[in-house]
């Protein structure tokens, strides 16, 4: 009987995230690290054309 509750329990879109949840979060925190550490780069070595990348406008701005 608990292993039906159990499958039932991570079925959807719950069940997904408590399963999957710590993996998306490490990988979001890895994305942003690299993010930070390739715009750090390009700012101190002044390398402009990586600076002018969509990636970092202001949210709402578009060119």
């Amino acid at each position: 009987m608990q292993s039906v509750r159990r499958r039932k329990e991570l079925s959807g879109i719950r069940g997904f995230f408590t399963k999957h949840g710590s993996n998306i979060g490490l990988v979001a925190l890895i994305g942003y690290v690299i993010l930070l550490g390739i715009g750090v780069t390009a700012e101190v070595l002044k390398i402009h054309w990586i600076l002018d990348l969509w990636i970092w406008l202001p949210p709402g701005k578009f060119r």
